[in-house]
């Protein structure tokens, strides 16, 4: 039987502090999206008028224009998983409808922590594996795994990632800052180019406080 995981009020009371914390650093441009996606987290159809009446919002203004609940796919992390028994809490989630998976893998160097060093090749193909024979042995659909590569040096990591079965290679935008402003764009490409070539979906992830344009 799939678990019920009911809100945890410490966990989401960590949650809005970090979310108002990162929030004042985004771009203007960007607010309005995040914003609502953080009010239909909080049990919102819509952003609440009062959630504009500070300064910060005045002149914001928010697109109604998003997918229907019926097409919205949740993807667990599974760095919140239980890492002593990964391939549980694998078929739990599947169990309870999980479709995909996200992945963060951290190299303990562009996060600039010690800690912060998680699911390497060897792990990602024991997740997939585990995922792939709990979709068969169970008549469910085999989930995708999109990888969140918090890493140095990206590159390095296509080829090993493809042959363990990653579906998708999503690249921080910051890890191109190691070359020149003038080929940043250009290793981006390549490194786009390169992710699909081994047949992976390819996503670009940029941190708040990091200008795009």
């Amino acid at each position: 039987e799939p678990e019920i995981v009911y809100p945890n009020p410490q966990a989401v009371h960590d949650y809005n502090r970090i979310y108002q914390r990162v929030y004042s650093k985004l771009s203007s441009k960007i607010r309005p999206l995040v914003h609502s996606i953080h009010s239909i987290r909080n049990g919102h159809d819509e952003p609440t008028e009062e959630a504009f009446e500070d300064d910060e919002y005045v002149g914001m203004s928010v697109s109604n224009d998003r997918l229907p609940l019926s097409e919205t796919t949740i993807s667990p992390s599974l760095l919140a998983c239980d890492f002593g028994s990964i391939r549980r809490e694998v078929k739990r989630c599947m169990d309870a409808g999980a479709t995909r998976f996200h992945v963060d893998v951290f190299d303990g160097v562009a996060t600039n922590s010690p800690i912060a060093f998680t699911f390497g090749p060897d792990m990602v193909r024991m997740i997939a594996k585990a995922a792939k024979k709990h979709a068969f042995d169970n008549g469910l659909e085999s989930p995708s795994l999109d990888l969140h590569m918090c890493v140095l040096d990206p590159a390095r990591f296509v080829e090993p990632m493809a042959i363990v079965g990653a579906t998708s290679f999503i690249f921080q935008w910051e890890a191109m800052y190691h070359a020149p402003p003038f080929a940043r764009k250009k290793r981006a490409l390549a490194l786009a180019k390169s992710i699909t070539d081994h047949k992976m979906k390819c996503g670009v992830s940029v941190n708040p406080e990091t200008a795009i344009w």
